[in-house]
């Protein structure tokens, strides 16, 4: 069984305890073959680089932790430093990517400072990233966004991958008997992805997320998460469900209109009202009657999808707070820096828009429709 490789990028010293606790995790995952610059044996920044471009050129994906230094500019990599030279090659390469960067109020150790000019380098630098990073603030809070974001990014290939089998199945199905079929699939799939397992044909996704089929590069824990849940499997996660709904409901269309403006984004419409068939009242009771919410979920819920809800609550939650921080900023500045501020403002309000369009998705597929 080929592993999933993982090209860990690397960081600046602030943030060494966190990349490590990510090499720990994702070594720690079945499947998962986390590789990073040390693995090259070398010492000096130039020669891991050189070690390291066939590893992140050749990996499935490329995990990059973005703090606030900019690391020591190396005159043999355009000036750049390891960090952004690593994250910049999977770009041109078209890496699969996660990207995690740490939040506008992360706390820095005391003891650690760099010069202006490379504090001034690594603000352009975070500025030029997609909207997708996700924001941490601790340890604690890297790892659980790392696990989530993994997870989601292999149940994404793995469903990938098993459709591409269902269309092999589906194209070559009138043109071979059983066993040069199950032949075909061997020779094609397994190789690559699976382990030798019995293949049915007209198999579904269904039918792997419930027996035995699925590929085993998952985790007894990965594999749980993906699996459609019982209804009462739902309630204990009841609370998460409903805090997003009542975020959506009552607490984004306070301030969404103002974060729209900010993000210049002028829609000569409203945007459309989610239509949930839950009341006010179902929510409040919500607490005192989780089966009542439960029996609303859409049996093809899994938990992973209460996680993704999760996660982009609290992202929503943390991009709004740096918001905050940059407009206090914004109110004294003055010159170039009140023009680079409002420039994160816009930036950091689209992806406050983004996310809750994510998070109003997940929430539209999680309840039934109303009959």
């Amino acid at each position: 069984m080929l592993d999933n490789t993982v090209f860990l990028g690397s960081s600046t010293e602030e943030l060494s305890d966190h990349r490590k606790a990510i090499h720990r995790l994702l070594s720690s995952i079945e499947g998962c073959k986390c590789i990073w610059s040390e693995d090259t044996g070398q010492i000096n920044d130039v020669s891991k680089y050189k070690d390291s471009k066939d590893l992140i050129t050749s990996c499935d994906l490329f995990v990059g932790i973005v703090g606030h230094f900019y690391g020591t500019p190396i005159e043999d990599l355009d000036n750049v430093s390891l960090p952004v030279a690593e994250l910049h090659l999977a770009q041109e390469t078209n890496r699969e990517m996660l990207i995690f960067i740490a939040s506008e109020d992360f706390l820095l150790p005391a003891n650690l400072r760099e010069e202006d000019g490379r504090w001034k380098d690594q603000r352009k630098f975070r500025s030029t990233l997609t909207n997708e990073c996700i924001p941490f603030d601790s340890v604690d809070a890297l790892v659980r966004e790392v696990e989530r974001a993994f997870n989601r990014w292999l149940r994404a290939k793995l469903e990938a991958e098993i459709d591409s089998f269902n269309k092999l199945l589906e194209a070559d199905n009138s043109n071979y008997d059983s066993q040069t079929q199950s032949t075909l699939v061997t020779s094609q799939i397994i190789d690559s992805v699976y382990e030798s397992t019995p293949m049915v044909a007209n198999a579904t996704l269904s039918d792997f997320l419930s027996k035995e089929l699925f590929p085993r590069k998952l985790t007894k824990t990965q594999f749980e998460r993906s699996i459609p849940m019982n209804p009462q499997d739902i309630v204990p996660f009841v609370p998460i469900i409903v805090e997003a709904t009542k975020f959506l409901l009552s607490e984004v269309s306070k301030w969404v209109d103002d974060i729209r403006k900010k993000a210049s984004a002028t829609p000569s419409t409203p945007p459309p009202q989610m239509k949930l068939p839950i009341s006010e009242d179902q929510l409040l009771d919500a607490q005192s009657d989780p089966q009542a919410i439960a029996k609303m979920v859409n049996e093809s819920v899994t938990e992973s999808d209460i996680y993704e809800i999760q996660s982009l609550l609290d992202q929503i939650k943390t991009y709004r707070e740096v918001l905050g921080e940059l407009e206090k900023q914004e109110a004294v500045a003055a010159g170039s820096e009140l023009a680079k501020i409002r420039v994160q403002i816009r930036q950091n309000a689209k992806v406050v828009l983004t996310k809750v369009a994510q998070l109003e998705a997940c929430l539209e597929s999680v309840y039934k429709e109303a009959s």
